[in-house]
């Protein structure tokens, strides 16, 4: 992976995935993609999050290219 926010990232999780994330604590994160042009590829993703204060599931930040 490279730094939050500074380079394109391309990430393909392939099939019937799950991303499991349990913080009994705190805050938990379960997959954040930050920067321009950035993709992530998955055919039957499941995401399950839970943390005590809050959670995210997927948090993507950037910008996404104008349709033409």
């Amino acid at each position: 992976m490279t730094p939050a926010g500074k380079h394109a990232g391309n990430i393909n999780l392939g099939n019937d995935v799950t991303v499991n994330v349990n913080d009994a604590s705190g805050y938990a994160k379960g997959i954040i993609i930050q920067g321009k042009n950035s993709s992530l590829t998955a055919n039957r993703l499941t995401v399950d999050v839970v943390g005590q204060t809050s959670a995210i599931g997927i948090n993507l930040i950037g910008t996404i290219p104008m349709l033409t």
